[in-house]
């Protein structure tokens, strides 16, 4: 790779390919915490459940992890699933820009060449992967609230 008429080996693209993800995961954020009210533990800490749980003699860890985290985790969670979306789907331009060899990429040949079954495999692949992060996001929200049932 040429930089600036100076020659870099491949750890400065594996950092800057990084770079990229990393600063189109914190747009995301951005977007999502102005999307999604964030819910505060600090109001929670008030809450019934949480005198409850230390009238009951819990520590304080326990009391923060175990009740007024999980009750915070809520909205993060709901977030999720978007925002892994959005870091799947990112990956098309970041391997054709940089020229890395993988799915975005070989999905973008695909349609610059028409060829349609790859396209269709493609586009199947990331689909199974959203559909099980999803997935994912649901059993983590009925393990972080108890009240919310999968069945």
């Amino acid at each position: 790779v040429f930089f600036g008429g100076i020659a870099y080996g491949g750890a400065v693209m594996i950092w800057a390919v990084s770079a990229v993800e990393a600063g189109s995961f914190r747009l995301l954020y951005q977007e999502a915490m102005g999307c999604q009210r964030w819910q505060d533990p600090g109001p929670a800490l008030g809450e019934d459940f949480i005198r409850k749980a230390r009238a009951k003699g819990l520590r304080e860890s326990a009391v923060l992890f175990k009740h007024a985290l999980r009750n915070s985790l809520v909205p993060v969670l709901t977030v999720m699933g978007p925002l892994t979306a959005a870091l799947l789907t990112g990956s098309f331009v970041v391997e054709y820009v940089f020229a890395i060899p993988g799915m975005g990429r070989f999905f973008i040949t695909a349609v610059t060449d028409r060829d349609y079954p790859l396209i269709m495999g493609v586009t199947l692949v990331y689909t199974a992967l959203l559909v099980a992060a999803n997935f994912l996001v649901d059993l983590f929200y009925a393990y972080v609230d108890p009240r919310i049932r999968v069945y």
